[in-house]
């Protein structure tokens, strides 16, 4: 809950492509935490043997490609309409920016200087 008392959010909307992340941001914040039903590979697909990165490309799930971009744009759409942003730099976050036209009340890119 450190996030939420420190920030003063209501909900935090959660994109990330591994689902080890929602766990442990579900387990933290509860029903405080929503995200899309996009595809997350997880660790597994990120082992040693996967880094061909078969596993984001080749897939039984129909239009899998389409789909995933489909995701990410809404994704990003989404963020674009939250009051803050907390982010990795990324094309997602960089486009959230762009969306929103700037008006986030903050932006704090984590991990950067």
């Amino acid at each position: 809950m450190m996030l939420m008392d420190r920030f003063g959010f209501d909900l935090i909307f959660l994109t990330t492509d591994d689902i080890e992340y929602i766990e442990v941001f579900k387990e933290a914040l509860g029903d405080h935490v929503v995200y899309t039903d996009s595809f997350r590979p997880g660790k597994a697909c990120l082992i040693e043997k996967n880094r061909d990165f078969d596993w984001l490309y080749v897939h039984e799930r129909p239009m899998h490609n389409y789909k995933l971009g489909l995701e990410a744009l809404v994704d990003t759409l989404l963020l674009s309409k939250c009051q803050s942003l907390l982010c990795g730099i990324s094309s997602l976050s960089n486009s959230a920016i762009y969306f929103c036209n700037n008006q986030y009340q903050f932006v704090d890119h984590l991990g950067s200087d």
